[in-house]
């Protein structure tokens, strides 16, 4: 009896081990409940960053303390610089927005975002979890590095410059010139070219101007002073496209993430890349005050209008830093009235003595000429010399009443004269330094011909210094 229970009871044990053995295993314990970073950029609005993150789940708003300084990292990529935020702001239940203090490393390209400890929810679930602080939140967004900034900047800048007409050298707010000069003489005097423009602010839509050319060698002094106001408009060949760009470049300026900043400048070149050789037309509308500097024996009020074509500033031959620009043809007409009469003449006939002055009172003028420039410029360049510049140009004047004329032999404005009075001047400018001022150099000209108000006849080599401020683009209105 003994030796049966004992052996039933062995026999119930093995069955149940059996049975043990043939139940499933025990279930895994449940998955921890995480948050993680949905999507982050960085936008850049006109110098200060932005970073928009936006999390998966719902930001519990009884832990301030989540979204401070002390709970979040922010490094720059690849220096591991920290930067710090300046205004952290929760947007919604699932985002935020942190504004930095400052900019990443110039090398760096990506900007990286941690969040030590998040106190969170699920949608649709009403419990309350927080992450744990051995495993921060994490995530990292590319940006533009400063070179790549720089870069398309530079393409933008490039792109808005095809629609905007370079200044001439008169046409620059500030042109000096002193030079030594000779005109075929044994001597070898001064003499100085200066314009100014925009130098009385307050006129909307109009522009000051001065210029004057005086020397002190006789045949190299072209007697010319002139300043008025004068309007431009400038219509351009290809405004459809100018508008697209312009629209464009706001885009740009507004800021974006890396991709889009990429992107829209990427579209901006294309589209700069379908403009023409040809810029537009120019006109240009002035009332001035013409003088010779020397006594103002003779001066005219007059009112100037012309019409320019123009090209655009066009690489040269596929230089990098050579270039070409013109203004083929000017067409145009100046008409006024003479204030000053010139310089008396007196005569002796039968020993009666008397004093006459020219007769001049009405101008009308027409007048058709162009202007070509080439010029190297590389301000970055380490070498001595910045901007190299060539520039030729000419203009027919055709006087259809008769004004005073300089008489060089009795250095007297006492003749009158009409038609053809041609001009030209070509000159080479070299640059060795520039600043926010402007630029400073050497220049060498050659004169040839006559300007009003006398039309003294010149023909001179000059050699001097030179400074001009550097606004070489002017508005398109």
């Amino acid at each position: 009896m003994t030796r049966l229970s004992t052996c039933l009871s062995l026999t119930s044990l093995m069955a149940a081990g059996v049975l043990l053995a043939q139940q499933p295993g025990a279930a895994p314990a449940a998955a921890a409940t995480t948050i993680t970073i949905d999507t982050f950029d960085v936008i850049n609005r006109q110098g200060t960053i932005e970073l928009d993150i936006a999390f998966d789940s719902i930001l519990d708003r009884a832990h301030p303390e989540d979204l401070t300084d002390s709970n979040i990292t922010i490094e720059g990529s690849p220096s591991k610089s920290r930067m710090v935020p300046a205004r952290i702001h929760p947007v919604t239940s699932n985002t935020v927005q942190i504004n930095l203090n400052g900019e990443p490393e110039a090398g760096d390209t990506a900007i990286s975002v941690c969040f030590q400890v998040l106190h969170f929810s699920k949608p649709g679930d009403s419990k309350k979890y927080t992450s744990p602080a051995d495993k921060p939140v994490c995530k990292t967004s590319n940006i533009l590095s400063k070179a790549q900034a720089k870069a398309l900047e530079d393409q933008l800048n490039t792109a808005a410059n095809k629609s905007k007409a370079d200044k001439t050298s008169s046409e620059k707010d500030i042109f000096a010139s002193g030079f030594v000069t000779t005109a075929g003489q044994s001597t070898t005097q001064g003499g100085a070219d200066i314009s100014l423009n925009n130098f009385l602010s307050g006129l909307p839509g109009a522009n000051t101007f001065l210029q004057i050319q005086k020397s002190t060698v006789n045949g190299g002094d072209p007697r010319h002073f002139e300043a008025g106001l004068s309007w431009r408009h400038v219509w351009l060949f290809d405004s459809a496209l100018v508008k697209q760009i312009a629209h464009d470049a706001d885009e740009f300026q507004k800021g974006g993430t890396a991709a889009d900043q990429k992107a829209l400048g990427e579209k901006i070149k294309k589209e700069a890349e379908g403009y023409g050789p040809w810029l537009g037309m120019q006109d240009d509308f002035a009332i001035k005050l013409e003088g010779d500097p020397t006594q103002f024996k003779a001066a005219n009020t007059v009112g100037d209008g012309d019409i320019q074509i123009l090209t655009r500033t066009l690489k040269l031959f596929g230089s990098t830093n050579g270039y070409f620009r013109a203004r083929p043809l000017v067409l145009g007409f100046e008409g006024g009235r003479a204030i000053g009469q010139g310089d008396s003449t007196t005569t002796t006939v039968a020993g009666a003595t008397s004093t006459t002055n020219p007769n001049v009172n009405w101008i009308a003028r027409g007048k058709v000429g162009a202007d070509f420039t080439l010029f190297y410029y590389n301000p970055e360049t380490k070498g001595p010399i910045k901007r190299v510049e060539i520039n030729a140009g000419g203009v027919e004047r055709y006087l259809f009443i008769k004004e005073l004329d300089y008489d060089a032999a009795t250095k007297k404005i006492s003749m009158t004269g009409k038609g053809s009075r041609p001009y030209f001047q070509a000159d080479a400018k070299i640059f060795f330094f520039e600043d926010t001022k402007g630029r400073y150099g050497l220049r060498a000209a050659y004169t040839r011909g006559s300007l009003p108000p006398v039309f003294a006849d010149v023909k001179s080599f000059q050699f001097g210094l030179v400074f001009e401020t550097a606004d070489d683009k002017a508005k398109s209105k």
